[in-house]
C-alpha cells in the first residue's frame, strides 16, 4: 500500500514538473513567435522602403541618361563651332 501511495506521489510530482515544463515552453514559444512577427513586420517595412528608393533611383537614372544625351549634343555642337573658328583662323593670318 505504501508503494502504491509512493508511486502516486512520484507520479503527481512528475506530472506537475511536466505541466510546468509545457507551460514554460508555451511562454517561450509565444515570445519567439511574437519576436518573429515583429521582425517580419520590420523586414516588410524595409522592403517597402527599398522599393520606393529603387523607383526613385530608376527615375534619376533616366534623367541622368537624358542629361548625358543633351551634353553629348552640346559637346558636338561646341566641337563643330571650334573647328569652324579654327578654319577661319587659318584663312585670315595674324598681323
Amino acid at each position: 500500500m505504501v508503494a502504491i501511495a509512493g508511486s502516486g506521489v512520484v507520479l503527481a510530482i512528475r506530472g506537475f514538473q511536466l505541466w510546468r515544463t509545457i507551460r514554460s515552453f508555451g511562454r517561450g514559444l509565444t515570445k519567439g513567435l511574437a519576436d518573429l512577427t515583429e521582425t517580419a513586420a520590420a523586414t516588410e517595412a524595409h522592403a517597402v522602403g527599398v522599393a520606393g528608393r529603387t523607383e526613385r533611383l530608376l527615375t534619376a537614372t533616366e534623367q541622368l541618361q537624358a542629361s548625358l544625351a543633351q551634353l553629348s549634343i552640346l559637346t558636338d555642337a561646341a566641337n563643330d563651332a571650334r573647328r569652324s573658328l579654327l578654319g577661319f583662323k587659318r584663312v585670315f593670318p595674324k598681323k
